[in-house]
């Protein structure tokens, strides 16, 4: 059977990251970054976001 493969958590995070540093190319303090990270993944606890950082 043909199983699609849902991302993980940290696979969602890092592609925001990337995305995020992207958008902002002079860089971004990390406590804007994780700020910014919850308001894009709203379903992901904010210390998933720093453990994944």
């Amino acid at each position: 059977m043909g199983r699609v493969r849902q991302e993980s958590k940290k696979e969602q995070i890092h592609e925001k990251i990337w995305e995020t540093l992207e958008e902002k190319k002079e860089g971004v303090h990390y406590s804007d970054l994780v700020r910014v990270l919850s308001e894009k993944l709203p379903g992901i606890n904010k210390n998933t976001i720093h453990c994944a950082l």
